[in-house]
């Protein structure tokens, strides 16, 4: 994995999550809520996808 991989992946998983959710919240009528779901690659990690399934949510 180079560096722009690791870059690209963790900026789309991590700061994608967090800024659509920020820009969403004030959208949302009170007492609304927001799910976050993630893959199963969190808890099976298929080889070359070690970054990938790291910004995966872990329940």
């Amino acid at each position: 994995m180079t560096e722009e991989e690791y870059e690209r992946t963790t900026s789309i998983n991590f700061k994608g999550t967090i800024f659509t959710v920020q820009k969403a919240l004030p959208l949302l009528p009170s007492g609304a809520s927001v799910v976050l779901l993630s893959s199963s690659s969190a808890l099976r990690v298929a080889p070359g996808l070690g970054v990938y399934a790291a910004t995966e949510d872990r329940p």
